[in-house]
């Protein structure tokens, strides 16, 4: 009888035992489900609030691109109906057109302005410019334009150094070549691409360079230009040149019909 009422309470003991385990488990796995979910809860707030506060950027980023790419569409336009357009070339001097501070030491620049228009609308001006002395600089500006607004400028700058005049197959090369994207007269890309080597393998390196994105205020800074490329008044000097050239040509011209007269 003893040995049964000893095992009774043992077992009893174990019942309880098990009991409170397993109340002691509920009550941890309630404990660690609350905890899990504050913490899938917080997690959850913490995403929302990134996903707000970089969706204005992606949405941004998306919009530009979208802009980039008319503006792109509207380039190859104007580059595949060049032949159509009416075309008028003026030779200027150096001093007629907006140039680098140092401009009274370089009387070796010669430019040219090339204007390219469809039924009085301007869509392409190209600015090339030649500066030789010991090197020789070479620079091309194309402005591309709809309705009288700057679309997008793409500028290349060469330059060709010579060091000794009987070597000519070590000649050397750089080029640099910017690519400005506008809307609304501001600066929404600029990228630049640079090569560097001999003149006989620049092309092939050219082709292989990365356009690398720039800050648009600084990227100027890595040097090669033969002009200010681009503010609020070029656009308007390029225009009144134009203006002035027409404006000079219709009076020779009704000069001559009067002398013959």
């Amino acid at each position: 009888m003893p040995c049964i009422l000893v095992l009774r309470q043992g077992l009893q003991v174990k019942l309880l035992i098990n009991k409170k385990i397993n109340i002691m488990k509920n009550i941890m796995k309630n404990i660690m489900k609350n905890i899990m979910k504050n913490i899938m809860k917080n997690i959850m707030k913490n995403i929302i609030s990134i996903c707000l506060m970089f969706t204005p950027v992606c949405v941004i980023a998306q919009n530009t691109d979208s802009i980039i790419q008319n503006i792109r569409t509207e380039v190859r336009t104007i580059v595949d109906n060049t032949e159509k357009y009416k075309k008028v070339v003026i030779d200027v001097s150096p001093q007629e057109l907006f140039l680098f501070d140092n401009e009274g030491d370089q009387p070796n620049i010669e430019r040219k302005i090339t204007y390219h228009i469809e039924e009085n609308e301007m869509k392409l001006v190209s600015v090339s410019s030649e500066y030789t002395f010991l090197d020789t600089e070479l620079e091309i500006v194309e402005y591309y334009l709809k309705n009288n607004k700057v679309l997008f400028i793409f500028q290349q700058y060469k330059k060709l150094t010579f060091p000794d005049e009987y070597q000519w197959e070590i000649r050397t090369t750089k080029i640099i070549e910017r690519r400005i994207y506008y809307d609304s007269n501001q600066t929404i890309r600029c990228l630049t691409k640079i090569a560097e080597g001999k003149l006989s393998e620049i092309n092939d390196l050219l082709q292989k360079a990365p356009n690398k994105e720039e800050d648009c205020s600084q990227m100027w800074n890595i040097g090669g230009s033969l002009i200010y490329i681009y503010n609020e008044e070029n656009i308007d000097v390029l225009f009144e040149h134009y203006r002035n050239h027409v404006d000079s040509t219709n009076s020779t011209s009704k000069e001559r019909i009067n002398q013959k007269k």
